[in-house]
């Protein structure tokens, strides 16, 4: 039985329920969503499963993302989003399209320097569409001065596969793993 196609919007309707709560879109653990119809696979230390070809072409994706933020390479940043890609991160406009993106990152390399390591624990795929959860880790430190800040930060990147066979991110969506302290009043 071949797939059938599925927008990102109904994807994200699916994937989302399963990945916070284990059920599918409509409640039933598990559900459709996880009874084959999709390519799953949870990564971490004690997951010793061999990677598939979906798994590995996505986790590439993410380590060559995550090797040219650290070394402030924009090639390698831009050659992993598509060009209409988004960047999405807490209180701040999305980052749309390949001229913003440059942007972005050339003024964010610009007060800082980025020592990350992106863990991914789950990827999931459908068709041409795939999404990965990822952890963060490491420090970012001001150019301008200060100590490092440490970071723990949780990302879903939401992948598209081209024509030509190769995935690149279509939104990248970057939230804080611990709770934003209130401001200290006087």
């Amino acid at each position: 039985m071949k797939p059938s196609r599925m927008s990102l919007a109904t994807f994200s309707a699916l994937a989302f329920p399963a990945i916070l709560f284990g059920q599918s879109a409509v409640g039933q653990p598990g559900g459709d969503f996880l009874r084959g119809k999709v390519t799953a696979v949870t990564l971490g230390a004690q997951d010793t499963r061999q990677s598939n070809p979906t798994e590995a072409a996505v986790a590439a994706v993410i380590r060559q993302y995550n090797q040219g933020l650290n070394e402030g390479n924009l090639d390698m940043v831009l050659k992993a989003f598509l060009p209409d890609g988004v960047w999405m991160a807490p209180n701040q406009p999305s980052v749309k399209g390949e001229q913003e993106l440059r942007k972005w990152f050339l003024n964010y390399w610009s007060q800082t320097v980025a020592k990350l390591q992106f863990t991914p624990e789950l990827i999931r795929s459908e068709g041409r569409l795939a999404y990965a959860v990822a952890h963060v880790t490491g420090t970012t430190t001001p150019k301008a001065g200060g100590a490092p800040r440490e970071q723990d930060n949780k990302t879903v990147f939401v992948l598209r596969q081209g024509n030509d066979g190769s995935w690149k991110i279509a939104h990248y969506i970057l939230n804080g793993s611990k709770p934003v302290q209130p401001a200290q009043t006087r």
